[in-house]
């Protein structure tokens, strides 16, 4: 089955309630159904119990803010990160730190007086433990495809009771998606372009297989020159660069990171490379790509408009 034929199926099932999309693999609830209590299964595979709707919330990382907002959830936040400027009514809120872990600040955090935090599991597991040990609720998040994204949005629904947002938003979503993948020039699966998305220029990385970007490149129908990867943020030789010859390269900018097409082609050993050569370097915006929460669809319709719009050179077919 196809990422989007899954992402799909998971949409179906959160739609209809059925208990495979909250029980596998993470959100179950655990009592008997007179109880109000509801059980998180996160990802850090901590079970933790919710016996009241949490209604101060502290949310660490940009992505999870997001989707707190899409579940109309924005009222409940205390605190965020510096880097959680989205939507706009976001910068207003308290600052715990910027948003890595040696940044944040407990004693903002416990004064902030949050019945819940949403850490992000593979950056903020100290945190988590010792937040923890004072007796505060901590839900450790951190998706890493479409559908862990929709996962959590039916787990922060579960315990705040807006499952019919969250419901809305795996519809709206999976609508969406269906429509961007259904485009005319999505419709040919036999000869998909290749692509290098890059992460860093100094060393060289790109995303490989198990990260979400490389489920975007996927969904719009490129092919990653990296696919065979063993890790999802890989660094990259140049040699390998040239010896793939990709006929697009990737690049996400921001206003912090400012990079147009003369920054990549006037790389040493860049110049002969057939995406420089029929100036098919496209950018995306940093902050949507980057993230793993709601607007990623944004960022696929982007990169999808991207290629449309630079024309699809002939790939070889896929092995």
């Amino acid at each position: 089955m196809t990422n989007g034929g899954r992402f799909i199926l998971l949409s179906f099932c959160l739609l209809c309630g059925c208990d495979g999309a909250l029980n596998s693999p993470g959100a179950r609830s655990g009592l008997p159904s007179e109880s109000p209590a509801i059980k998180i299964v996160d990802r850090l595979n901590r079970h933790v119990l919710f016996r009241a709707a949490p209604t101060r919330i502290i949310s660490l990382s940009p992505e999870t803010t997001e989707l707190l907002f899409a579940l109309d959830l924005g009222s409940k936040i205390v605190g965020t990160t510096e880097y959680c400027d989205y939507p706009p009514a976001a910068k207003a809120l308290p600052r715990m730190g910027s948003g890595p872990l040696g940044t944040l600040s407990r004693e903002a955090i416990i004064q902030a007086s949050p019945d819940l935090v949403l850490c992000k599991f593979d950056a903020h597991q100290p945190l988590v433990q010792s937040l923890e040990r004072l007796g505060i609720v901590v839900l450790a998040l951190g998706p890493q495809s479409l559908s862990e994204m929709l996962e959590e949005a039916a787990w922060l629904g579960q315990i705040t009771g807006h499952t019919t947002q969250a419901a809305l938003l795996t519809q709206q979503m999976s609508e969406r998606l269906r429509q961007l993948t259904s485009r005319p020039a999505m419709s040919n699966d036999d000869r998909r372009p290749t692509v290098f998305y890059q992460v860093w220029h100094d060393p060289l990385m790109t995303v490989g297989p198990g990260a979400f970007v490389d489920e975007l490149l996927q969904m719009a129908k490129l092919r990653n020159i990296v696919a065979r990867s063993a890790t999802a943020y890989p660094r990259v030789s140049l040699e390998l660069l040239i010896q793939e010859d990709p006929d697009y390269i990737i690049v996400p900018r921001s206003a912090s990171v400012v990079i147009d097409f003369d920054d990549i082609a006037q790389r040493p050993g860049w110049e002969n490379l057939q995406a420089i050569q029929n100036r098919r370097v496209l950018f995306v915006d940093a902050d949507r790509v980057s993230r793993c929460g709601p607007r990623m669809l944004d960022a696929l319709e982007e990169i999808i408009q991207a290629v449309e719009e630079n024309g699809s050179p002939p790939a070889l077919p896929e092995s």
